[in-house]
């Protein structure tokens, strides 16, 4: 893991400047790959959760919740990496800006379903529940 956070960390020291944002578009590859690499965990885990749905099982359970987890924690990383971004590039934080409000109810739901699914529920409903996940994703992105 630390090796591959030095690769990324490389990788993104030598990426070349940009002819506008100059080398503040280095972040943005940062929140970028954070946001979609989070999106994709959390879509995941929501496609699991509804074969969690169809026939509950402890194992699939904890790895989902794991999945869910990491998923949550890179989303979080490309939000706040989003926000570093703006304030390097555009000098402020734009909190009407869409992107930062469907930023802001991804984390609301992401959080309510965690927290939830580890209250102890039926696994059917923590299925239910995480089938949100993707859902308030493609709301987000898609409204």
């Amino acid at each position: 893991m630390i090796l591959l956070g030095l690769v990324a960390s490389l990788w993104i020291w030598l990426a070349p400047s940009e002819l506008t944002l100059g080398t503040g578009i280095k972040i943005v590859y940062l929140h970028a790959a954070s946001i979609w690499a989070g999106m994709t965990g959390l879509t995941l885990a929501g496609f699991l959760g509804f074969t969690l749905l169809l026939r509950p099982n402890p194992k699939l359970e904890q790895w989902i919740r794991s999945i869910a987890l990491v998923g949550f924690g890179l989303f979080i990383l490309g939000f706040l990496l989003s926000m570093i971004a703006a304030q390097v590039n555009w000098g402020g934080i734009f909190w009407q800006e869409p992107r930062t409000a469907a930023n802001l109810r991804v984390v609301a739901v992401t959080l309510i379903v965690l927290v939830v699914t580890s209250w102890p529920v039926r696994a059917r409903l923590k299925g239910l529940l995480l089938l949100g996940l993707p859902a308030a994703l493609f709301w987000t992105t898609f409204s």
